[in-house]
């Protein structure tokens, strides 16, 4: 296949050098195929720029997912620190003789009693920090989806208008080349 600058030349040049008619008929045959060309460019742009979209939706779901887990992992990992810190706590409580069996009011009960609901504290936090982001990255899949949607309906669009435009400019020249062909 020749490339459209080439085959646009060689039309005018024939049409130029042709009888009139014959030239009308390159320039209708020129028309449609440019016309058929640009509404197929069209279509392979919103195939393009959808499957682009929809890759990025589905990393953006990818990352998502590794988000609540990411989250859960440094949220158990928060809990695992805050428990050996609590017995490191316990333990020397218990070495100047303090227990956490004495009266739930003793400093080691309410020293116990103030880690775990730091512990649980962080952990929440970190949850709902992970949570956040995954919104994030879900909201963005979404807003691609929609993207690649958009730009299939635009290319469809572009590309009716695109073969209407071709379909009046081949008319045109039809009723030209009839007009020419009954004068004589």
């Amino acid at each position: 296949m020749c490339d459209p600058v080439t085959l646009t030349a060689t039309t005018a040049w024939v049409a130029a050098n042709s009888g009139a008619i014959w030239g009308t008929g390159l320039a209708i045959t020129a028309a449609a195929a440019g016309t058929g060309m640009s509404m197929n460019a069209s279509r392979q742009q919103a195939k393009f720029s959808s499957g682009m979209a929809k890759y990025q939706a589905d990393l953006n779901r990818n990352r998502a997912e590794r988000a609540i887990k990411q989250g859960e992992f440094q949220a158990a990992d928060t809990i695992q620190r805050r428990q050996q810190l609590a017995a490191t706590g316990q333990t020397a409580f218990a070495a100047n003789g303090l227990l956490l069996d004495d009266s739930p009011t003793s400093a080691p009960n309410m020293w116990d009693q103030d880690q775990a609901a730091a512990r649980a504290f962080e952990a929440a936090s970190i949850r709902d920090a992970a949570r956040a982001e995954a919104w994030g990255f879900e909201s963005q899949a979404q807003m691609d989806v929609l993207q690649g949607s958009m730009a299939r309906k635009a290319a469809k669009n572009e590309a009716w208008s695109t073969g209407l435009s071709g379909a009046g400019s081949i008319i045109k020249s039809a009723s030209s080349l009839y007009a020419q062909s009954t004068q004589k």
